[in-house]
């Protein structure tokens, strides 16, 4: 039986126009923390958030999102995905791998360490996604210029 869990994953208004026809497909993600669980720093996974990123954390999502993808806008996704399908370590069956995350923009610290991230293995299907909320970076200064 499945081990259905609930998390959250990031990305670009443009990106998840496309996902909304093939999911969310697997992707080159780099981490060197990789190195000690599967002997290699890159790997080609879906990266979601265990729990939902909260005050500057999840500014921080938006935020790298947004330069990352050269663009203002962002969305934020809820995702459903089985256990089973989440990175293993080469040395273990049943296991998975967590990844404690540490972000920053220049000299802002925006993921400490506490915020944890799996790797989903395989693309995680259209019907296990749901969208949260888009956001686009000028509507957080909308009132003030009026």
């Amino acid at each position: 039986m499945p081990d259905v869990r609930t998390g959250y994953h990031y990305t670009s208004l443009d990106c998840w126009k496309r996902i909304q026809k093939v999911g969310l497909r697997p992707y080159p993600i780099h981490k060197p923390q990789l190195r000690l669980h599967i002997g290699r720093e890159d790997v080609q996974g879906v990266w979601v958030w265990v729990r939902r990123p909260v005050g500057l954390s999840h500014i921080g999502c938006l935020l790298y999102q947004m330069s990352q993808k050269n663009t203002v806008e962002a969305v934020m996704l809820e995702v459903h995905y089985d256990l089973d399908d989440v990175l293993s370590p080469l040395c273990g069956r049943g296991q998975y791998i967590e990844l404690v995350h540490q972000g920053t923009i220049e000299h802002l610290e925006y993921h400490d360490g506490r915020d944890v991230g799996v790797i989903m293995t395989k693309t995680i299907p259209v019907a296990d996604i749901k969208l949260l909320k888009v956001y686009n970076l000028l509507d957080a200064w909308k009132a003030q210029d009026e």
